[in-house]
């Protein structure tokens, strides 16, 4: 079994910083990422006539199990094709999968192709930042000069992702306090705190790694204590008491033991039915999530 993509260095040329695979192969040039999905990697051509093509790289995963079901599709001029690695024997399945792919290639005359023109003239492989891409000289020259800007952006200050993610699970609490109100399940509200977190966090620039997933699950459990809390000081507040004399009492009284037990239960009923509800948010989060933000030094040059 294959467990990294840089075993199949000794076939094709990698790069460490950004674990990536680049080659040329049959006259096709290709590029290969690892994906966030654990043991996954993506083969990239950039070809002509590869609508033509895609049906029959899509009938070699009779041949090969690497390729899972979905895992070949197109993206303009590009053809991507997933590969499992753990159905991988040893790198020489790679080679095969390209050589089975590059065949189809050569019986449509397909050509190379500039992912972003889509001109077949001096085609090459170039690495731009943290990325590889196939392209034309020509364009990779504008897409250097366009993303200069880019590369010279600052990233936010760590609090302010983190402010946006409690900005969204506040959201999220108004909508639990909506459900009290209309007599809906209020644990079903759990999914709406964490979802409007994780957008928070994103928009306000964060990028989410496992450690922000699992950060951003331990604050939606908090404000789920937090929004609870606001759903027995609710009604106080609607009888004319204060909001915070509202939520004092509310406080007094569940460490005076009054409301506790219901308390107690409340909020372990809220928190099951939030995981439950959120189960395929949160594990997308923890299983595809990239493990850190590695920072790597951002270089422009013509691979191939």
């Amino acid at each position: 079994m294959i467990q990294h993509i840089k075993e199949f260095n000794r076939h094709y040329n990698y790069l460490s910083d950004i674990e990536g695979l680049y080659g040329k192969h049959g006259g096709y040039y290709f590029t290969a990422i690892q994906l966030d999905q654990k043991n996954m990697i993506a083969l990239t051509f950039s070809v002509t006539d590869v609508n033509a093509i895609l049906p029959e790289v899509e009938a070699l995963r009779t041949q090969y199990e690497s390729m899972p079901h979905g895992g070949v599709y197109t993206d303009g001029p590009e053809l991507i094709v997933e590969l499992n690695m753990v159905n991988m024997n040893d790198s020489q399945d790679l080679v095969d999968i390209v050589e089975a792919i590059t065949k189809v290639m050569r019986n449509h005359n397909s050509q190379n192709q500039c992912s972003i023109s889509g001109s077949t003239e001096d085609i090459g492989i170039f690495r731009i930042g943290t990325k590889m891409f196939i392209l034309s000289e020509a364009a990779y020259r504008a897409q250097v000069h366009t993303n200069e800007a880019q590369y010279n952006h600052k990233e936010p200050a760590p609090i302010v992702p983190f402010l946006g993610a409690l900005g969204g699970m506040l959201l999220g609490v108004g909508v639990w306090i909506l459900f009290s109100m209309i007599r809906i399940v209020t644990g079903l509200a759990g999914y709406f705190i964490l979802k409007f977190g994780l957008n928070g966090y994103e928009k306000m620039g964060g990028s989410v790694t496992k450690r922000v997933a699992k950060i951003l699950i331990g604050l939606s459990v908090v404000m789920i204590v937090f929004a609870q809390i606001l759903t027995y000081a609710w009604p106080l507040f609607m009888n004319g008491v204060p909001f915070f004399m509202s939520f004092k009492i509310v406080v007094a009284q569940i460490f005076n033991g009054s409301v506790a037990t219901n308390f107690i239960i409340n909020i372990a009923i809220g928190i099951g039915l939030s995981l439950w509800s959120s189960w395929g948010l949160i594990n997308h989060l923890l299983n595809f999530a990239p493990t850190s933000t590695k920072r790597v030094r951002r270089k422009n040059n013509r691979l191939l």
